[in-house]
């Protein structure tokens, strides 16, 4: 228990059902729309990030003068060395957690006959609770590439929508380009009415990313399937 809360507090786990529970009941189970910009970052170690909070000039150095630095930091400071694969372990884990948060009780691990029992014990429990918003998780349609946080949020978004709910996100294009969004582009075309796909260019530095960074506002609609969407790219 003092495990779990240590880790609660570093990780502030959100549980949407549980903070709206006005909004997740069984009469009408998730939001009428989800709008948002969420953060577009891929969920791996930045060892630039960490190491400059240790020697500000790290970033300047080449691959091979920044792996000797790295090593000069650790011997002089071994707590230096724990954070650092602490650090690392945290988008490990994640990465994990979120290729198998749809089987919670995988059977492939051994111990079968005790796994499959807790594992239809839970899918029966999570069947006859009529508040979720969606009986499937999410983060089931990622893809095998790395965790990119802007496609985790757009699959929450999905599964925290009402059947008849709309999202409108802005994220990067990649969401329409990239090997590692199929499972997602099938998931709102197949199950959803996707009805915008806009295509911009960040020209007058609207964001503060480089000029030449493409990105894509996308309005879904939760239900149904996708015959036609309205496009403009180059913007």
């Amino acid at each position: 228990l003092a495990l779990v809360r240590k880790v609660a507090a570093q990780i502030r786990f959100f549980h949407w059902e549980l903070e709206f529970p006005d909004v997740f009941v069984a009469e009408k189970s998730g939001f009428n729309a989800v709008l948002g910009n969420p953060p577009w970052e891929i969920s791996k170690p930045i060892s630039k990030e960490f190491f400059s909070n240790y020697d500000p000039v790290y970033r300047t150095y080449g691959k091979q003068e920044a792996l000797s630095h790295q090593k000069r930091l650790f011997e002089a400071d071994r707590n230096i060395e724990r954070e650092w694969l602490s650090y690392n372990s945290y988008f490990k884990s994640m990465s994990n957690w979120a290729k198998n948060t749809e089987n919670p009780f995988d059977t492939s691990f051994g111990h079968g006959g005790k796994n499959e029992t807790a594992k239809s014990q839970w899918e029966g429990i999570r069947k006859k609770s009529k508040g979720f918003a969606d009986p499937a998780h999410p983060f089931m349609h990622q893809g095998s590439a790395d965790l990119n946080t802007y496609k985790m949020f757009l699959e929450v978004a999905h599964a925290c929508l009402k059947q008849g709910g709309r999202l409108g996100l802005i994220v990067p294009s990649g969401l329409y380009t990239d090997k590692g969004c199929t499972d997602l582009r099938g998931l709102f075309i197949e199950k959803c009415r996707w009805e915008w796909l806009f295509g911009f260019e960040n020209k007058k530095g609207i964001f503060s990313i480089h000029r030449s960074f493409k990105f894509c506002p996308v309005v879904i609609e939760k239900g149904g399937t996708t015959e036609a969407i309205h496009t403009a790219f180059m913007r």
